[in-house]
């Protein structure tokens, strides 16, 4: 028996990336949503009308998103190639470059 319910509606086509997208973040209030890309661009939507924000584009693939719970406009971005930049109010505010990590086993 095959059922006519969707679960979910797509009410946006969030269009901005020219490659395949690795990571989407909600921030905190979700008034926000960052999607993060292969072609190495960060986008900020406004989710309930699916407009572009900011686009701002990395040195290389975006992996990681993730939105700091006390600053509410400071976003975390992980970079393939070991970049970590931190958007603070939607402007790249610090970048940090991870060229070699010791691992440590117990």
């Amino acid at each position: 028996m095959k059922s006519s319910f969707n679960l979910f509606i797509s009410e946006h086509v969030l269009e901005d990336h020219t490659e395949l997208v690795n990571v989407l973040a909600f921030s905190l209030t979700g008034s926000h949503l960052a999607s993060g890309s292969q072609d190495g661009s960060l986008v900020i939507w406004e989710p309930i009308t699916g407009v572009t924000k900011y686009h701002i584009v990395c040195p290389s693939a975006v992996l990681s998103l993730i939105w700091d719970p006390q600053y509410l406009n400071c976003l975390f971005v992980g970079c393939n190639h070991g970049v970590l930049a931190v958007l603070d109010n939607f402007k790249v505010c610090v970048t940090y470059t991870v060229t070699h990590c010791n691992v440590i086993r117990l």
